[in-house]
């Protein structure tokens, strides 16, 4: 057997970073969660319900985040195809009569 005929071992951590927006989302779902958690245990030193707070704060910011980032990345998406349909109607229209239309 050849190295190619074997399949590649793949880490579970190599999946989550192909998937957009991922790490920018688990990234700031952590800074805001520690964040909020260490500034409610500062306020109030009740050690449970900060952490409470801190791991609230840590889903909210995450789903926040996570769905903004996906708005955008389909936003952008659909106005690559936009631009990538127009591109292909303008050549091959290009060097005759017809005129340009709206796509």
């Amino acid at each position: 057997m050849s190295e190619t005929d074997q399949p590649q071992k793949t880490h579970l951590l190599d999946n989550f970073s192909k998937v957009p927006c991922f790490r920018r989302s688990l990234l700031s779902g952590i800074t805001g969660g520690l964040g909020a958690g260490v500034g409610y245990f500062f306020m109030t030193s009740n050690v449970r319900k900060s952490t409470q707070v801190g791991f609230g704060s840590y889903l909210i910011i995450t789903m926040g985040v996570w769905f903004y980032c996906r708005y955008n990345f389909a936003q952008e998406r659909i106005k690559q195809r936009q631009i990538k349909k127009a591109i292909q109607h303008q050549l091959l229209t290009e060097g005759t009569d017809q005129k340009p239309q709206d796509v």
